[in-house]
């Protein structure tokens, strides 16, 4: 069955444990960002930001957290993330606190280092483990 699959055990570990997780392991790549949709598309997401700011406790950039609220769920940035930790868990669970009426600012210009950092379909199929 799909009890043991990846993305179910994943989905059953508490958001206190990926928070320690990511404090410990979140490498600040930015491999989460740079393949999530919103991010293409010109909104000021960015997981590897709001991961930190949520692992470390420190302060994060105006408007960082409050992109969560574009986040589609989509778990892109879960598959892609190298330290096998869930972005997209610790985003939502970061929208869900947020005010309601909360909206994401706009985004500047895409990182330098985008271009490079593409992730592979049969990548992308091997991470969510299909």
């Amino acid at each position: 069955g799909l009890r043991g699959h990846p993305a179910v055990l994943r989905a059953r570990v508490s958001i206190a444990d990926q928070l320690r997780r990511a404090a410990s392991a979140c490498e600040g790549c930015r491999a989460c960002t740079e393949v999530c949709p919103p991010f293409l598309d010109g909104i000021a997401l960015e997981p590897h930001a709001i991961v930190a700011a949520l692992a470390t406790g420190s302060d994060p950039a105006p408007g960082t957290i409050a992109a969560a609220t574009a986040c589609i769920a989509c778990g892109v940035c879960t598959s892609s993330c190298p330290g096998a930790l869930d972005p997209a868990a610790l985003v939502l669970a970061a929208r869900a606190r947020l005010p309601v009426g909360t909206r994401a600012p706009p985004r500047g210009a895409p990182h330098p280092d985008r271009a490079g950092r593409r992730l592979s379909a049969p990548l992308l199929r091997l991470r969510a483990g299909l």
